[in-house]
Formats: structure tokens, C-alpha cells, sequence
């Protein structure tokens, strides 16, 4: 009896799941990469959104957005990067003026940061209106399965 037909069908169903599983790593790596661009996409929705909340500087915020945003780095492509430069700048800002108006400012001094605090405000919320165009390319899903 000539096994050599059953050597060839365990061939084949081997390299059948071998396939499978080349699939579904690449699946499970669209879906790690996905995960990982969310996180910082949140970040940086809910920074915005927390700045607009604060009454006083927390330098705990720059923390959190440090931290939560430092992969970005390898996860975007520049613009991307300059965009979240652009929102730790304005948080810092934000919190620098803040730090001010704690302090005892003149009334002139405390006139001019009450205004900048106003520009830095609108800034985020205006900033707040593009997050999501800013991110959209990395994280739609058609994007993913195409490859």
C-alpha cells in the first residue's frame, strides 16, 4: 500500500495552516499597530480637552501627555509629530500661564496673561476641531485592509 498521497495531503494541510497563521500575525500586527495610534489619538483629544477644565497650572498634564504620547514618534510620520510638538507647546503654555496668574501679578501683567490665557483657549479648542483630521489617515479601516 503507497502512503506517498497521504505524505502529500499532510503536506498541504500543513502548509495550509502555515499560511493561516502568516495571516493572522499580519492581522494581529495591523490591529497592535491600530491600538497603539488610538492611545495617543485619545491622548491628545483628552489633553485638549482637559486644558479646557483647568483652573489652575498642573504640570501633571504635560506628564501624562509626555508619557502617553513618546511612541508617537515611531508610530506617524512627521506631520504627525509636529502636530503633537504643537500641542505640548501649547500645554506648556497653558500651564506657564496659569503658574502666572497664581502668582501676584500687576494688574497690567495680570490683564495681558488673562488675554493670553483666553488666545491659548481658543487655540485648543480650534486645535480640538482638527485632532481628528490629523490623525484620520492612521486610523481608518479601510487604510488596513488593503494590505
Amino acid at each position: 500500500m503507497d502512503l506517498s498521497w497521504l505524505t502529500v495531503v499532510i503536506a498541504v494541510f500543513v502548509a495550509y495552516i502555515a499560511w493561516q497563521q502568516k495571516e493572522l500575525a499580519k492581522d494581529r500586527l495591523k490591529l497592535d499597530l491600530f491600538d497603539k495610534r488610538f492611545v495617543v489619538y485619545q491622548t491628545v483629544k483628552n489633553a485638549l480637552s482637559e486644558m479646557s477644565k483647568m483652573r489652575e497650572s498642573d504640570v501633571q498634564l504635560f506628564l501624562r501627555f509626555r508619557r502617553d504620547t513618546q511612541d508617537g514618534l515611531f508610530l506617524f510620520d512627521q506631520s504627525v509629530e509636529d502636530y503633537i510638538a504643537k500641542i505640548e507647546d501649547l500645554i506648556l503654555d497653558y500651564d506657564r500661564v496659569l503658574s502666572e496668574l497664581e502668582g501676584d501679578p500687576s494688574a497690567e501683567d495680570k490683564r495681558d496673561l488673562q488675554r493670553e490665557k483666553r488666545e491659548l483657549l481658543n487655540q485648543a479648542q480650534e486645535e480640538s476641531k482638527t485632532v481628528r483630521d490629523a490623525f484620520a489617515p492612521y486610523l481608518k479601516f479601510e487604510r488596513w485592509s488593503k494590505t
